[in-house]
């Protein structure tokens, strides 16, 4: 849920003046990361913490608080973080994990005197983290062994010399 004293206390206020400054397809709110996903898209893994990110330069004059939410419906959105106090030229960032698979609509609830608009909705894609897209296959395993070890430091006759040393102490 969003948090209850910055919506409430906005709420009159929202009816009357809630913008939304940015359309789904020209939001300003971009995410860091990111895999290559089937028809070149972009998508984002369940499970993995990502970067929000708003540019000052796009944020309305007067601004003194933001919160990302995440949530079809700005009513039931969930909020990203806590809330934060805006500093003038200074980006809105937060880090992000999604917990579900599925469409995320990310917003920016921003608040200040000229009163409250939002930033957003961007949609992003998320992957279940057991997706093969999020795993990357596992590393090839090298084989284990004393030989191989004493060849990779190029001592490879050097598992020959100790059997005949050991072969020689042992027949004394």
């Amino acid at each position: 849920m969003v948090r209850a004293g910055l919506l409430t206390s906005t709420c009159a206020l929202a009816v009357v003046s809630l913008a939304t400054i940015a359309a789904a397809d020209t939001s300003p709110l971009t995410v860091s990361g990111g895999v290559s996903a089937t028809g070149g898209t972009t998508a984002y893994c369940a499970n993995s913490t990502y970067n929000l990110t708003v540019s000052a330069a796009n944020f309305p004059v007067g601004i003194t608080q933001y919160e990302f939410l995440d949530g079809a419906n700005i009513s039931t959105a969930t909020a990203i973080g806590a809330l934060q106090t805006a500093t003038a030229g200074q980006d809105a960032t937060v880090s992000w994990t999604p917990t579900t698979s599925g469409t995320h609509d990310l917003w920016l609830l921003v608040t200040g005197s000229t009163g409250t608009s939002l930033i957003g909705p961007t949609a992003v894609t998320v992957l279940d983290q057991t997706s093969p897209t999020c795993t990357p296959p596992a590393p090839a395993q090298p084989a284990v062994g004393l030989q191989n070890l004493l060849t990779s430091l190029g001592l490879g006759n050097m598992g020959a010399m100790l059997s005949q040393l050991v072969s020689s102490l042992s027949a004394q």
